[in-house]
């Protein structure tokens, strides 16, 4: 039980040094990973993103800095 407490210490305290994953997509990206969506018969995939609000989060998420901070 303290190695499962320790593990998932060490694993948590490794996420947060981590930086947040919002990385904005590019809509020429965007568009042709859907099309496949749809030409692989993931339809229903395709028209949720297009559909809700991950189609707007996908495309406005701030860029990554490349310089360091």
């Amino acid at each position: 039980m303290a190695i499962v407490s320790l593990t998932s210490f060490v694993l948590f305290a490794l996420m947060l040094c981590l930086p947040l994953p919002s990385v904005a997509v590019p809509s020429g990206e965007l568009e042709i990973a859907i099309s496949v969506l749809r030409v692989r018969g993931r339809a229903l995939f395709a028209n949720a993103i297009t559909t809700s609000d991950i189609l707007f989060d996908l495309l406005s998420a701030t860029p990554p800095s490349l310089s360091p901070s």
